[in-house]
């Protein structure tokens, strides 16, 4: 009778053991799997929001690069004579950058792409370099000739850096 009662102590108690032991590794496989789905929806999310970033980036850096292109169009216009100085004011007056492009392409820069820093520093002293040049000429502290070959290797070099900033993030998009 001791043994019939062993026995079945020993049954009962093996089959909660096992019931127990099922439950704690299912809970911990599941707990496993859920965390691991946690962490590739975090990376999905983080990688769209960075792909939206990007795209944003590309397009004001596109608008900025064209307000830009255009006021040394009509810099160089100016220069060679081909419009006069009221013209050229009423023209550059008309050109219209977004209000905010500036600021919300310096803050994505330094929120989302800090490689970019150096970019932006060689395009704002570019830009210095090419507004100083305007203002010596008009101010008659620099010749024409010589303001139109600094404003116009300015121009060249702000499009070439606004293309590789552009193909920078390109790249960074197929990553």
């Amino acid at each position: 009778m001791e043994t019939q009662i062993i026995t079945s102590l020993l049954g009962v108690s093996g089959a909660l053991i096992g019931a127990f032991g099922g439950a704690f590794l299912a809970n911990h496989f599941a707990e496993k799997r859920f965390l691991k789905q946690a962490q590739q929806d975090a990376e999905k999310e983080k990688k769209k929001l960075l792909m939206s970033k990007t795209e944003e980036l590309h397009i004001l850096i596109s608008k900025w690069s064209k307000f830009i292109s255009n006021l040394h169009l009509y810099r160089r216009s100016m220069l060679l004579n081909k419009i006069t100085l009221h013209d050229y004011y009423t023209s550059t007056a008309a050109l219209e950058l977004e209000n905010g492009v500036h600021d919300r392409l310096e803050a994505l820069i330094y929120l989302y792409f800090p490689s970019f820093e150096a970019d932006l520093l060689e395009v704002k002293k570019l830009f210095k370099i090419s507004n100083k040049a305007e203002d010596d000429v008009l101010h008659h502290r620099l010749g024409s000739e010589e303001g139109f070959k600094l404003i116009d290797d300015c121009g060249i070099k702000l499009e070439n850096k606004f293309g590789q900033m552009n193909k920078k993030l390109v790249s960074l998009m197929q990553l």
